[in-house]
């Protein structure tokens, strides 16, 4: 995840640079101010990061990488307990922040303010980097404390079906 802030000591004008980036196919734009760097084998091809990946590295940006979790919907998701992704992915995060709405898709990251320390968690890769998920156990525990969180109701209405 990139951010022009993150890049004021290399550009004497970093939203400049960036904007010449995203038109030349670099950077895809998630929301305003926060940039993907785009694969180099996707570079001038139609591209958009897992919406998972978009949620586990905004809550990275700005230095904050453990001190952040994907959890409930967002990681079952990242377990393999649900085929498709929804339109909002939910993040453990140490900090209030408001929601975000992404700019690239009708989807939202929500940020719930949990002690991430005392969460059971384990290293996830994703195509934007690493981060922290909950176990399956602890994801479980989540879904089970907190079922509106991410819409989880919507789905025991309309599961999904192959």
């Amino acid at each position: 995840m990139l951010r022009p802030v993150d890049a004021e000591h290399i550009y004497s004008n970093p939203r400049a640079e960036f904007a010449r980036l995203e038109r030349a196919g670099a950077l895809h734009r998630l929301a305003p101010g926060l940039f993907a760097a785009v694969p180099d084998d996707h570079v001038g091809r139609k591209w958009r990061p897992p919406l998972e990946a978009v949620a586990l590295g905004t809550a990275g940006t700005g230095g904050h990488t453990t001190s952040s979790a994907l959890m409930g919907i967002s990681a079952a998701r990242v377990h393999g307990a649900l085929p498709r992704a929804l339109n909002v992915a939910v993040v453990a995060v140490e900090r209030h922040r408001n929601t975000l709405q992404l700019t690239d898709r009708k989807a939202a990251v929500l940020f719930v303010r949990r002690a991430v320390a005392r969460l059971d968690v384990q290293r996830h890769q994703t195509e934007l980097g690493q981060g922290w998920v909950t176990t399956v156990e602890q994801t479980l525990l989540d879904l089970i404390a907190r079922p509106e969180l991410g819409d989880v109701q919507t789905l025991r209405e309309k599961p999904w079906r192959p």
